[in-house]
């Protein structure tokens, strides 16, 4: 199986937003529980404490995945094939549909996000223009012909 293509950096601009939201969000969670360690040892056994306390380590796990996948970001230069980040026009009958590659923690299918592990997004990851893919489903199997990457 061959590397996975990244987008370029114009379309990288996603996963950077998400890494300083996540930033922001585990400064004011860190922030939250500072202050209720300052009330005592009475709230350290208290439901809110452990909420604060899990909502903490819940923002370093997703800070730790956004900053692998920043790490691993293999940038692409030529836009004619699909990589992570890529606006794919698909047809599929007569049906013309238009897909962004992201990854799992990003995918929106109803808004046309779609994972890269799924089956569609694993399909158009390295293929071009004019290409045509076939997925297999739990319903069946779809022949999708690309109609354009950006």
């Amino acid at each position: 199986m061959s590397a996975i293509k990244y987008g370029t950096s114009k379309k990288m601009g996603r996963i950077s937003e998400r890494l300083q939201f996540s930033f922001r969000k585990y400064r004011e969670a860190e922030n939250r529980l500072k202050d209720l360690v300052k009330l005592g040892r009475s709230i350290l056994e208290t439901a809110e404490y452990s909420e604060a306390k899990m909502e903490v380590l819940y923002w370093q796990k997703r800070i730790s995945e956004l900053r692998k996948m920043v790490g691993r970001k293999e940038m692409v230069k030529n836009e004619s094939t699909v990589g992570l980040g890529s606006t794919v026009m698909v047809k599929f009958g007569s049906l013309r549909k238009e897909y962004t590659i992201v990854t799992s923690l990003e995918a929106d299918p109803a808004n046309g996000y779609i994972s890269n592990e799924s089956p569609l997004g694993r399909a158009l990851l390295n293929k071009g223009n004019s290409d045509s893919v076939s997925v297999k489903t739990p319903s069946g199997d779809y022949v999708y012909s690309i109609v354009g990457v950006a």
